[in-house]
């Protein structure tokens, strides 16, 4: 919510740790991920970029312990983006599976 990003960026220790286990916990998500599927770039967008600056090291940090191969050189971007540019995304994204699993 608003009020613990607002407390994070005042420096309340409980909140910034908060951010800190999450983006720890993202960080091995997209590993794991990057580990099983091998893609080049993984974009992470939405909503909770406005608390980016509280997570993106242990994201960083955590990704490379966890990574591993190919999984490793993955480009981890972050892009703002509007909600129906994403949701685009992964539509498409939908529509690519839906169709390959027809064949």
């Amino acid at each position: 919510t608003l009020e613990a990003v607002a407390l994070a960026h005042r420096g309340d220790a409980g909140a910034r740790e908060v951010y800190a286990r999450a983006g720890e916990a993202i960080g091995r998500g997209i590993a794991t991920v990057a580990n099983l599927l091998g893609p080049e770039r993984v974009i992470i967008s939405g909503e909770g970029l406005a608390a980016y600056d509280l997570f993106a090291e242990q994201i960083r940090d955590s990704f490379a312990e966890a990574a591993f191969g190919s999984a490793a050189r993955c480009d981890v971007r972050t892009r703002p983006l509007p909600f129906d540019e994403w949701a685009r995304g992964a539509a498409a994204t939908a529509i690519q599976s839906f169709i390959r699993a027809a064949d």
